[in-house]
Formats: structure tokens, sequence, C-alpha cells
């Protein structure tokens, strides 16, 4: 909306310290190529959860749109 970007890929990394630092990938958007069938106005979120295991990271959220 801001810069009509549609992003389409995200990758998220966790660090040691608990941080976290993200990548997202899109392109511009074009009426010629795109159609957008209805604009996202806001969200919330609920039970957000990042917990770490023997086998790696865990990540649970739940959006409202």
């Amino acid at each position: 909306n801001t810069d009509d970007i549609l992003f389409a890929s995200f990758s998220v990394t966790p660090s040691d310290d608990g941080a976290f630092a993200g990548d997202a990938w899109g392109e511009v958007f074009d009426l010629r190529r795109h159609t957008i069938h209805t604009e996202i106005k806001g969200i919330t979120y609920h039970q957000f959860e990042v917990s770490r295991s023997k086998d790696g990271w865990y990540a649970r959220i739940i959006f409202d749109v």
C-alpha cells in the first residue's frame, strides 16, 4: 500500500540472543498483471508464540484480517 509493492516471499532468521532478522521479496504492483480483490485495512494478531526446541524453532501467529 505504501510503495505499491506486493510481497510474495519471506524469510525470518533467529539469532542466539533471541532477536530476529527478516527479509521480504516481491515486485511492484502492475494493474495489467495483478488483481486486488480486497484491501486489508488493518490486522490484529493473537496467540503469538516463538519458541526454541531441540529440533529447531517454532512460530505460531493467528491473523484476524
